[in-house]
């Protein structure tokens, strides 16, 4: 029985993007979960970019290895003091996020509270403010 190694050309920003995803994969336990976070942070490690992620776990390792960070209601205040986003929108997406599994500190009803709240905090604003538009 023939074996044969199948040739292809890789680059090396290739091979870079999945050493590092490669480690965030097994860093946050492998196996079929944290697929997305794992090639979210390695592509902003990779390219410098903000990753938008809400896992504790992964925000961690993100922080750990210097990736700036944001989450999903970040984005949310963002695209209101943006104008992009209505309050009232941005509590409807906040439920539906919610409804379907997302993890979030707060509910439709208190995200606004939450926020205030929130940007209260130096570094929250500190993150929300240095977010780009072309984040949303």
């Amino acid at each position: 029985m023939a074996t044969y190694i199948e040739q292809r050309r890789v680059g090396l920003r290739q091979l870079a993007a999945e050493k590092l995803f490669s480690e965030y994969h097994t860093r946050l336990g492998g196996g079929d979960r944290n697929i997305g976070e794992s090639a979210t942070l390695a592509y902003a490690e990779l390219h410098g970019l903000t990753a938008c992620i809400d896992d504790r776990a992964a925000r961690r390792h993100g922080q750990e290895r210097g990736v700036p960070l944001t989450g999903t209601l970040e984005l949310v205040c963002r695209g209101i003091r943006a104008n992009i986003v209505e309050e009232a929108e941005a509590a409807r997406v906040v439920d539906l996020l919610r409804d379907h599994e997302a993890f979030l500190p707060c509910d439709g009803s208190t995200f606004l509270n939450w926020a205030r709240a929130e940007e209260q905090q130096l570094s929250f604003g500190d993150r929300l403010n240095a977010l780009p538009m072309a984040a949303l």
